[in-house]
C-alpha cells in the first residue's frame, strides 16, 4: 500500500518529466498501482505506453488495435489504463530472458518452413507404417519417431519465430524454444538439424544403366 500511494504522487510531482519517462515510472510501479494523470495529457500518455511496448519488444502493432483496451474509440477510461498496465507488467516479466527478435535474423528463410514441416509428417507417418509391419526392429523405428518429432517441434518454432502476424511476445517464446531445443552451442553457432533425422537414412546402392 505503500508504494501504491508513493506512486500516486510521483507522476505529478514531476511535471518536467517526458511522458516516456513517466510511462517507464508507471511500468516499474507495483501491480495494482494507481495513480493521476490529467485531462489533457491522457492521449499522449496513451501513445508514449504503446510506444514504449513496442520499443521493449511486448506489443505488435495489430495488438494495439484490436486487443489494447485504451486504444477503443475516443473515449478514456482510467480502469481500462491500469488493467492494460498490469497487462503489460505481466508480458515483461514473461520476456524478461526471452531472445530479441533480432535474433531471429540467424534462422533459415521464411519460405522454407511449409514444404519442410509437410515433409516431416509426411516421413513420420511412413515410418508409423513401417512400424506396424517391421516387428523385428520396432526399438530403432520407434527412436526414429522420436527423433522425427524432435526435428518436427525446432522447425515449428522456428516457423513460428518469424511469423511478423504473431505478437512479439510469442515470436520471442518460439526463439526461445529453439534454442531450448538444440542447445546453447548449437545456437550460438547457427548449427540447426535438418527437417527429419537424415543421420538415420540408409544408403542404398546405386546403379547406373548405360543402356
Amino acid at each position: 500500500m505503500f508504494y501504491q500511494i508513493l506512486y500516486f504522487f510521483l507522476l505529478p510531482i514531476f511535471p518536467q518529466a517526458t511522458d516516456f519517462q513517466r510511462v517507464q515510472l508507471a511500468l516499474s510501479a507495483p501491480k495494482g498501482t494507481m495513480f493521476y494523470i490529467g485531462e489533457d495529457e491522457r492521449y499522449r500518455i496513451r501513445h508514449a505506453l504503446i510506444q514504449t511496448a513496442y520499443d521493449m519488444e511486448i506489443l505488435g502493432a495489430n495488438e494495439s488495435v484490436n486487443w489494447f483496451r485504451i486504444a477503443w474509440g475516443d473515449e478514456w477510461e482510467m480502469l481500462s489504463f491500469y488493467l492494460d498496465l498490469d497487462w503489460l507488467k505481466d508480458r515483461m516479466h514473461k520476456a524478461k530472458d526471452l531472445p530479441k527478435l533480432s535474433e531471429a535474423a540467424r534462422l533459415p528463410p521464411d519460405y522454407v518452413y511449409d514444404d519442410a514441416i509437410e515433409f516431416n509428417r509426411t516421413y513420420k507417418a511412413n515410418i508409423e507404417k513401417r512400424l506396424e509391419l517391421e516387428l523385428y526392429q520396432q526399438d530403432k523405428l520407434r527412436e526414429i519417431i522420436d527423433e522425427t518429432n524432435w526435428c518436427w517441434e525446432i522447425w515449428r518454432a522456428m516457423r513460428d519465430a518469424g511469423r511478423c502476424h504473431y505478437s512479439p511476445l510469442a515470436q520471442r517464446e518460439a526463439l526461445a524454444k529453439v534454442k531450448r531445443l538444440i542447445g546453447d552451442e548449437a545456437w550460438e553457432e547457427c548449427v540447426f538439424p535438418p527437417n527429419v533425422p537424415l543421420w538415420r537414412f540408409e544408403h542404398q546402392p546405386f546403379f547406373f544403366n548405360r543402356r
